[in-house]
């Protein structure tokens, strides 16, 4: 069997820790052959397994037919413009699994108009405008999709290529069934599957004891992650729980020192920021650490979060979020109630006591989240909707 995977960007270096890129390494554990294909020129230091094109051949059935492929995975995400290269796919008869990033499927304002509004201010605010243009911006953007034929139809088209669609949590596939079901194509509901972003297959638990240990992974220096919340929180409850440590890994280090420093010092003493650490360094520290918190304004998934629970970390995050909710479920963690410090303070001493009382099981979680998330688990849910079979 040959599965290629396909992302219409020039990135360089390429990353195979996530994405398209994790993607085809899952399908080559199960013995599936797979490269990933790219834009733009060929580079000295690629990866001997990615493969760069033009444009113009992207959108050749020709190009595409000889390779001999059974499949593609592309990661075009929700973005019509991509419609000329699943044409040409399918003009090659290739089975087509689209992978959707949709953030609770806010493909229109028609379903949660404050959800999508919202959504779309801290995305503009994450970009680094001001808050007033953000608000403008994401007003009109609000606006102007309100009219399901100028947004909905092209994406419906575009969706309607594909054989399979991936969306990356439950609330997510309920709310792109909705967006479906107002463009009046309901025929594609069959189509979406909730399959979770993959995570590289060695992020697990390898059975080492818990400390009292909270972790927070991120960007720091985006405004979406709210690392301003973050510091809040753990002021909060490492001041009532003296006996828990924190640590935070990720880039925006130097906005974490400033915040920090708002702390008591004897809280400040017990929160370690590393900075950026290396993926394949992450499972030692989720492997010590009882929970993740998540303090993000929105998430799609948050990949983050799901590398913690693989290493058998449960996890705290804002219940508006519909991926949180799905980490959460199954004695995996808890959610808070109000996205404000209270919320987030109040889950996180919840967390903390279910761990005290026995109901977290770090080898559960691991296993759990494993068969949902880890590269070569996603891989095989992908062959098996796409109805491939032999795996």
């Amino acid at each position: 069997m040959r599965i290629f995977t396909f992302t219409p960007a020039d990135f360089h270096p390429f990353p195979y820790s996530r994405d398209s890129g994790l993607t085809a390494r899952g399908l080559q554990a199960l013995g599936v052959e797979s490269k990933v294909v790219l834009f733009g020129a060929r580079r000295s230091d690629d990866d001997p397994d990615t493969i760069r094109i033009t444009w113009d051949q992207a959108c050749s059935a020709d190009w595409w037919r000889q390779w001999q492929l059974d499949a593609v995975v592309s990661y075009s995400w929700a973005q019509p413009r991509h419609a000329p290269l699943l044409r040409a796919m399918r003009a090659a008869d290739l089975r087509i699994f689209l992978r959707l990033d949709c953030g609770e499927a806010l493909l229109t304002p028609r379903i949660e108009p404050g959800a999508y509004l919202r959504r779309t201010f801290n995305g503009y605010r994450d970009l680094g405008h001001t808050a007033l243009v953000a608000a403008l911006a994401a007003l009109a953007k609000t606006a102007v999709n309100l009219s399901p034929s100028y947004y909905l139809k092209p994406l419906m088209d575009y969706f309607a290529l594909a054989d399979a669609l991936g969306v990356e949590s439950p609330l997510g596939a309920e709310r792109l069934v909705q967006a479906i079901g107002i463009a009046g194509r309901r025929e594609l509901i069959e189509r979406v599957h909730t399959i979770g972003h993959p995570v590289a297959d060695y992020m697990r638990y390898a059975g080492e004891p818990k400390a009292k240990q909270i972790i927070a992974v991120g960007r720091w220096e985006s405004f979406v992650k709210n690392a301003p919340l973050l510091l809040a929180s753990l002021g909060q409850v490492l001041t009532q729980r003296p006996d828990y440590t924190a640590v935070i890994c990720g880039s925006g280090a130097e906005r974490l020192h400033l915040l920090a420093r708002r702390l008591a010092p004897e809280v400040q003493g017990r929160i370690q920021i590393l900075g950026p650490v290396a993926n394949e360094a992450l499972p030692a520290h989720h492997g010590r650490s009882q929970l993740m918190v998540v303090s993000s304004r929105w998430e799609s998934f948050n990949i983050a979060a799901a590398e913690a629970l693989c290493c058998g970390c449960s996890i705290v995050g804002p219940h508006r979020i519909g991926s949180m909710r799905w980490f959460a479920a199954d004695d995996c963690g808890t959610t808070a109630a109000t996205y404000d410090l209270p919320g987030l303070t109040a889950a996180l001493l919840r967390e903390i006591k279910a761990w005290e009382e026995g109901r977290r099981k770090p080898e559960r979680i691991s296993a759990l989240w494993r068969e949902r998330v880890a590269a070569p688990s996603v891989a095989r849910q992908i062959v098996q909707v796409l109805q491939l079979g032999g795996i």
